[in-house]
Parts: C-alpha cells; structure tokens; sequence
C-alpha cells in the first residue's frame, strides 16, 4: 500500500511538473507570436512606417522604448526556453538533483532574463508617466491634472520610486534569503556556519541574484499597474458603461504582478533545496543521487514552485495572445473591407451607395 502510495504521489509530481514546463514553453511562443504581431502592424500603419523608415525618419525617445520592450520580450522568450531545457534535461530522472554546473547556468539564465525584464520594465513606466498629462488633458478630470503637474515632474517622481523601491526591494531580499535559509537548516537538522547574503558561495550567490531580480520585476509590474490605473482614472470621459469595459486591461498588470510574486517565494524555496541538495552531494562525494544528499522532505517545495509556475506562465501566455490577436485585427480588417465592400456592391447596389452615405466612402 504504502509503494501505491508513493507511486501516485510520483505521477501526481510528475503531473505538475509536466504542466509548468508546457506552460512555459507556451508563454515563449506567445511570446514570439506577440512581437510578430507588432511589427506586422507597425508595418502596415503608413504613418508608423514612414517614421521608421521614410526620407525623414526620426524616431522619438519613446520609440526606442517600445523597440527595448520588445527585443526584451524576445530575450526573455529564448532564456525561458533555455530554462525548460535544463529542467527537461533533468526531469528524465525525477531523484536525480542539477549539479552544480547546470544550476549556475540556470540561476544566471534566470538573473539576466528577469534583470533585462525589469530594465525594460522601468523604460516603459518612465514613458507612461511622461505621456499621463496628456492623457489627462482629454477626459473629464483635466482640470484636477492640467497645469498641476508636469511630464518632468512625473517622470522624475516615477524614477525615484524606482531607485528607492529598488533598494528597498534588495534589502527585503536579503533578509527573506537569510530567514527562509535559516529555517530550511533547521527543518532538516542541517548544521553549518551562518552566513550572509554578501558572503554566499558562487552557486548560492547566483540563486540569490536570480530570486532578487526575479522580486524587482514583480516590483516593476506594481509600478506599471499602478501607473495604468492612473491612465485609467484620468481618462475618463463621463461614458461609465465604455470605461468599465477597459477595467480588464487595468487588472491585468497586479493580477501578473501577484502571480509573480507567488513565483517568486516558491522559487527562492526550491533553489534554497536544490542548491542544498547539490552541495551535500558533492561534499558526501555521493553519485548525485537525492538519497546522499538528504534532501527528503523537498517534494512540497517543489510541488508548489511547479503550481507557481504553471499560474504565472499561462496567465502571461493568455494576456500576449489577447495582444497578438487585437494587435492583428486592424491589419486583418484593412485586408479584408475593400473585398466586403466591392462584394456588397456587386449584390446590392442600393444597399452600398445608402451604406456608403451612412458611414461615409
């Protein structure tokens, strides 16, 4: 009974485990798509085109913005791609723990894929918070936001809330590191110098950079959220019922923003054990196999970094396909009503001329 047991717990965790990785490679896809998706519009929006490549081509610094973002999407598209890589590379033994070789290549994968996220991330609020007085300029609440502040002002208020909350952010990892380190000592009887974050060896050092970067990109999607609920706020033109219907796009960065940060916490858990693992082995000069390592007890762990997973991962591959999808439907609709037209012509003529005078040629 008690093998069964532990049999339909092993496919439970496989179960899950399979599932995060799928969810992942599917957010890469989506990541690609969406990016296609931008530059097929870009393309085909005369204006835009013209800017990029016309005879007087010039791009504002908010362009280059927008092209940051979106070679950063596809950046973090190839890092978590490689990521799946490692994780699959590995799964094919579920006892077997990454030596130490293949988690510093993933704890470093994951610090620049999220530190490159996080840049990009603070590039676009610095741009929302210079576009929010003109925003403001065209609804209902212009009088409270025209003339009371200004773009530079903005701008400068947005980046010291970045800088003081990014270090505010770093502190709090530290201590969240020590303490979560601390207690998994403890849980498993574990006796060893305490240490420091400044003083963590090089594996531990880059699971750490990892967890932190990770924890500033979920800081950055707060300050996004909260600058798109500005936007949301101001530009409110007295049409309650339209209003409410952009309240989704409103949500969608703290809904982002809390799965990351639940991500996160389980993430800085299972490098905590996987890194333990992999230096008890190492030091027992074991043949990397979990049982050496002592490291019974993780399955939880792990089971909730897989689940954390699946949820961030397939929420962002919903919101990119959302964006690919609108981003396309212009393209598609320009494409398309010149034949809708000519055919309602050829049926109806009468119908197209009273059409044509409704909503004009």
């Amino acid at each position: 009974t008690t093998v069964n047991n532990n049999n339909d717990e092993d496919d439970k965790s496989d179960k899950v485990a399979n599932k995060a990785l799928q969810s992942m490679r599917n957010c890469c896809k989506m990541c690609v798509a969406a990016v296609l998706a931008d530059v097929i519009a870009t393309f085909a929006d005369n204006e835009k085109r013209s800017s990029l490549f016309g005879p007087l081509a010039s791009l504002h610094w908010t362009d280059y913005v927008d092209i940051f973002d979106s070679l950063s999407v596809l950046v973090f598209a190839g890092g978590i791609w490689h990521i799946t890589r490692l994780y699959w590379a590995n799964f094919s033994n579920p006892e077997k723990y990454m030596d130490k070789n293949t988690l510093l290549d993933l704890f470093r994968t994951k610090a620049w894929v999220w530190g490159i996220v996080t840049l990009s991330h603070c590039f676009l609020s610095i741009s929302a918070a210079v576009a929010l007085p003109t925003h403001g300029s065209k609804g209902l609440l212009r009088s409270a936001v025209s003339g009371r502040v200004t773009s530079s002002e903005l701008c400068a208020g947005v980046v010291g809330v970045l800088v003081m909350g990014g270090i505010a952010v770093g502190g709090a990892c530290e201590r969240t590191a020590e303490a979560e380190i601390r207690t998994y000592r403890e849980k498993h009887g574990i006796i060893e110098e305490t240490t420091t974050v400044k003083k963590l060896s090089r594996l531990r050092k880059a699971g750490y950079n990892a967890y932190r970067n990770q924890a500033l990109c979920a800081g950055s999607f707060g300050v996004m959220a909260l600058l798109d609920l500005a936007k949301w706020i101001v530009t409110f033109d007295g049409d309650f019922i339209g209003h409410l219907f952009g309240i989704s796009d409103v949500m969608t960065p703290f809904i982002i923003g809390s799965l990351l940060f639940t991500l996160n916490r389980a993430l800085l858990r299972g490098a905590i054990a996987e890194i333990v693992a992999s230096e008890r082995t190492n030091m027992a000069g074991g043949d990397n196999n979990g049982n050496n390592a002592g490291g019974s007890g993780d399955e939880d762990i792990y089971q909730d970094l897989f689940i954390a997973q699946a949820g961030f991962y397939d929420k962002g591959a919903e919101t990119l396909k959302n964006f690919a999808i609108f981003g396309m439907l212009p393209c598609i609709a320009g494409a398309v009503v010149p034949y809708v037209s000519m055919a309602a012509k050829w049926i109806s003529p009468s119908l197209f001329a009273k059409a044509t005078m409704a909503f004009g040629a």
